[in-house]
């Protein structure tokens, strides 16, 4: 089971708003996608800031592969040449994009299961064995989130989005 968001799910969620371009219909509830490149046609781009690149460099790219619309932090103007397109404004999109995965999450209600340690454990390890031992019984539905992850690194918070 794909996260998929409506925009009225999105402007809810994140507390955002309609910066620009026109609401999709409420039956347009679609997947989320941080990186233009892997972009399905349809789905939401949200432009995420990193320390090499700043997602809101391409959200021509988003229009041009066939975004629904972008998730955007609050700007005064954002370099796309479509006024029609929509892009849906938040304070942080890093912020929103938890959000969401928060609220999808709810919505699954997986179970979870949390490894502890310290520093000297090897976080690889004990996650293996654990995934051995929980496969057996639960399936292959099982995603790690690395230790002192700030953002789960995006394949992490993408496995999470898309519990296939």
């Amino acid at each position: 089971m794909t996260a998929t968001f409506s925009a009225e799910d999105i402007l809810e969620i994140t507390g955002g708003r309609l910066a620009q371009g026109m609401m999709p219909d409420e039956s347009d509830a679609a997947e989320l996608c941080i990186d233009t490149r892997e972009l399905k046609e349809g789905s939401w781009f949200v432009a995420l800031p990193g320390e090499q690149f700043d997602g809101h460099d391409f959200l021509g790219d988003a229009f041009s592969a066939g975004a629904l619309g972008c998730i955007v932090s609050e700007r005064g103007s954002y370099p796309i040449a479509s006024s029609s397109f929509p892009l849906i404004a938040v304070d942080d999109t890093l912020t929103a994009l938890k959000s969401l995965a928060r609220n999808w999450r709810r919505r699954i209600n997986p179970m979870v299961v949390a490894i502890t340690g310290h520093a000297n454990q090897p976080f690889g390890v004990v996650t293996q064995m654990m995934s051995r031992l929980l496969s057996s019984s639960y399936g292959e539905q099982l995603h790690f989130v690395p230790p002192n992850a700030v953002l789960p690194a995006s394949q992490s918070l993408k496995r999470l989005l898309s519990m296939d």
